[in-house]
């Protein structure tokens, strides 16, 4: 962990209340003892020892730990007698003026925001946090509770869990497709099997760059994973086709893939043209598409290698030569259901493209209004950086008056608790802060602080069990909280926390001039 920032809460102060009269008689000044009390508590260095090849320094403790140390310290003398500060002031362990207010779902809280080092798994520090707080809650009080609210490791396992399960979908689609169109079943145990031996290329290449299994990668085999078996569909359907024609398929599997060799090899050069300028992008971008585009040229530089290359010696182990009789008898019910539909299909494409033929200038026409009207709805279309995800976050930010004092504030902010209360039935849990950190964790992140600023976060239940979206609950805040008194600048922000921090924290709409 790099940082931890606490919110809220009491702060401990050891206060020295000063009797101006007596330090006034003894002829001591505040600047003085001041002066006094800092150099009276603080450790000396006094030398350091070697030993063998260390060196270590020595040093005398001098902090005080008690108030009655504090108590009788020395701050000056009066007619040849020592004044102790315990003389001349009340000493007392008490708490600083607050600065900072929290409070989770309408109770005093304490807010702790965890920040993770550069280059730290996210995951694995959000675990190990989770597992410290379970052992922190067995020596809690009964009444005080641990709460986590917002745990970006989850929007990453989400997403990874979502783009895991697409992608295994995706593979069994892309089975079932090449078992309809083939109607043979070892010909798709010969596709399937080129899928996982091109991942396999590719991993290797990811570990070699340096590259995690994350969103980007997933999303980018996802993306990859219909193009893997399309080089090496065209060659089983090659050698299919020598072999049913008579060949044997020791020579088919040889002889059949020169034949699309060099028009596979310009189909996936076309396609790896399109990405490889995407490896050269700065920014912002260049975090999302560089992977993308490395993941997806070496997925398609594999699928070429292995269509034909592994392909070939895979159909001359699984296929067979079909046994077909002179009349075409049947070679299974699978085979035979799925040549009438294809049959079916190839009839309605062939009487499709007669009727284009035969009115070549209509079809012409209608290409060319489809184009106008698609040009015409893409300029229409709208743009941004995002899409926008109800992931069940709200974000608040109220502003009131500069110069408002913390208690005004706190009112403030409770009367937007209990607006949240009234009209967010869907609310799961939320909390408040507001006023100045210590660690000016805030300021940091960008964000404003200050008295008279509070930043409000809700937590919705999942979509599922909600009509409204973040966004429409988002909008029925706004118009209720800028009806408080006091309130004198309202942002609303709905949606993933993680989506907002990478568009950089501003908001839909940013002009600054």
């Amino acid at each position: 962990m790099a940082l931890i920032s606490v919110m809220g809460g009491h702060t401990r102060e050891i206060q020295v209340q000063v009797d101006p009269q007596k330090l006034e008689a003894y002829g001591i000044s505040i600047s003085q003892l001041s002066r006094i009390l800092a150099a009276e508590n603080m450790d000396l260095p006094v030398g350091t020892i070697e030993m063998g090849w260390s060196e270590y320094t020595l040093r005398v403790p001098g902090e005080l730990t008690d108030i009655s140390q504090l108590s009788s310290v020395v701050v000056g003398q009066h007619q040849g007698r020592l004044i102790h500060l315990g003389e001349i002031a009340g000493v007392s362990d008490g708490h600083a003026d607050v600065q900072m207010e929290a409070r989770f779902d309408g109770a005093p809280g304490v807010v702790m925001m965890i920040q993770k080092q550069s280059g730290a798994n996210t995951v694995e520090v959000a675990e190990a946090v989770k597992a410290k707080i379970e052992e922190l809650k067995r020596n809690l009080p009964a009444d005080v509770e641990i709460i986590p609210f917002m745990d970006s490791a989850e929007y990453i396992k989400l997403a990874i869990s979502s783009l895991r399960t697409a992608f295994l979908l995706g593979f069994l689609g892309v089975m079932v497709v090449v078992l309809f169109f083939l109607r043979r079943v070892r010909s798709t145990v010969v596709i399937g099997l080129t899928i996982p031996l091109s991942m396999i290329v590719v991993f290797i290449a990811m570990y070699a760059k340096g590259y995690t299994i994350n969103t980007i990668s997933l999303m980018s085999l996802a993306i990859a994973l219909g193009m893997v078996v399309d080089s090496s569909v065209v060659v089983l359907e090659n050698i299919t086709r020598h072999v049913e024609s008579g060949e044997r398929v020791r020579e088919a599997s040889m002889y059949a893939p020169s034949e699309v060799g060099q028009a596979l090899t310009a189909s996936a050069l076309t396609t790896i043209a399109v990405f490889i300028p995407m490896m050269f992008m700065t920014g912002l971008v260049s975090v999302m598409f560089t992977q993308l585009a490395f993941v997806v040229t070496i997925t398609i530089a594999a699928s070429l290698l292995v269509a034909l290359t592994l392909t070939p010696a895979l159909s001359s182990t699984f296929l067979r030569r079909a046994l077909v009789d002179s009349a075409g008898a049947s070679r299974g019910w699978f085979f035979t259901a799925g040549e009438r539909v294809l049959a079916k299909v190839d009839s309605l494409y062939s009487g499709l493209l007669s009727r284009s033929l035969k009115h070549k200038r209509l079809t012409l026409l209608v290409a060319v209004v489809v184009f106008v009207v698609s040009m015409a709805l893409a300029g229409s279309l709208k743009t941004e950086f995002f899409p926008e995800e109800d992931s069940g976050d709200i974000t608040l930010t109220v502003e009131m008056t500069p110069g408002t004092s913390i208690d005004r504030s706190l009112e403030v902010m409770t009367q937007v608790g209990d607006v949240v209360e009234r009209e967010i039935p869907e609310q799961e849990h939320y909390f408040f802060r507001l006023g100045l950190s210590e660690s000016g964790f805030s300021a940091a992140l960008g964000e404003k602080e200050g008295i008279h600023i509070g930043d409000f976060m809700l937590k919705l239940v999942p979509p599922g069990e909600r009509e409204r979206t973040s966004f429409e609950i988002g909008q029925v805040l706004r118009k209720e909280i800028l009806a408080i008194p006091s309130v004198l600048r309202l942002t609303v922000i709905a949606g993933n926390p993680m989506q907002h921090a990478m568009k950089g924290g501003e908001s839909p709409v940013t002009v600054n001039i």
